[in-house]
């Protein structure tokens, strides 16, 4: 038995199985979807029946006429399906805020106003998407796989061949002569 082609072999074989189990860490991600819901009439500041259920996030925006208006002069009105009313400004509201929650199931009304939103040059069309948040499962260390995978085999290979090989014998009659 070669105990040195072994003891390699099982250190290799370990240093295998756990470049193995690393490339099979996963690792979660949040990620975060904004499709749009509903789009309004062209120059119209309201779009009105837009159904939410309880707990779901929104925002809302605008693309064209406003553009050259102060996004802090615009405010946003929101009816949920009681009728109770929240005024928020477009910052709290808009595409980059982390939106608006729903307290309520049912069809919602949202109005916006503001000094200048619309512009007889620029067509005016109010947006509103709904926020999905999700978590994603990713591998970051899967290339790892085949490179432990490979170095496995050697190890395993070496192993064999350790415990499988005889050492040779000298015989010091021969030599001495």
């Amino acid at each position: 038995m070669r105990t040195s082609f072994l003891a390699i072999g099982l250190l290799l074989v370990f240093a295998g199985l756990f470049l193995i189990s690393l490339s099979r860490a996963p690792t979660n991600v949040p990620r975060q979807e904004r499709p749009i819901v509903k789009v309004g009439e062209k120059d119209s500041t309201e779009i009105a029946d837009v159904y939410f259920a309880n707990g779901e996030k929104f925002y809302v925006s605008y693309s064209g006429g406003g553009q050259y208006t102060n996004p802090d002069d615009i405010i946003v009105n929101i009816v949920d399906p009681l009728g109770n009313e929240t005024t928020l400004s477009y910052a709290e509201a808009g595409p980059i805020s982390s939106g608006i929650v729903t307290n309520y199931t049912g069809l919602y009304k949202i109005q916006m106003g503001g000094p200048g939103l619309i512009n007889p040059d620029l067509p005016f069309f109010m947006r509103v998407g709904k926020i999905i948040d999700y978590v994603s499962v990713e591998y970051p260390n899967s290339k790892l796989l085949p490179i432990g995978i490979s170095i496995l085999a050697v190890g395993g290979a070496l192993s064999v061949l350790g415990a499988l090989l005889r050492k040779r014998r000298i015989s010091r009659d021969k030599t001495r002569r």
